[in-house]
């Protein structure tokens, strides 16, 4: 299993958010970190990720990047535990409007676009989901 330790301000990277929602009836959410499973289907969202992941961590610290990514492809088939540090930023309010379409189809639309909350709405409702993005679902 591969690791991550990040804090919660990685959650407003795009790159951050678009692996998380591609990953959403991948992964199982715990106390303050999730576990993502591999999904051969997306490996290339996975290697994409690990080489974001790879810049952003060579840049703030002394690794360098093809060194560090080289070691984190090792791992591109196993499952991403992330691990988040507490902070003031990873509690907060978020609304969330549910819409009853039809008697069959419900949409949950959030103010805000949040990565985060949808995956985790869709990871909760994975047999029901059949569209999202970072605001809605349907």
């Amino acid at each position: 299993m591969l690791i991550v330790q990040t804090d919660s301000s990685i959650l407003s990277v795009d790159w951050f958010g678009d692996f998380i929602l591609s990953h959403s009836k991948d992964m199982i959410f715990l106390p303050m970190s999730i576990v993502i499973f591999f999904d051969e289907m997306l490996i290339d969202k996975r290697r994409e990720f690990l080489t974001r992941l790879s810049e952003l961590y060579s840049e703030k610290s002394e690794f360098y990047h093809e060194q560090l990514l080289n070691n984190l492809l090792k791992y591109r088939h196993k499952p991403i535990k992330l691990e988040f540090k507490q902070d003031g930023n990873v509690m907060s309010d978020v609304e969330v409007y549910l819409d009853a379409i039809s008697s069959q189809e419900v949409k949950l639309l959030l103010k805000e676009s949040n990565s985060w909350i949808i995956a985790y709405f869709a990871s909760q409702l994975v047999h029901f989901v059949t569209e999202l993005d970072s605001r809605r679902i349907f």
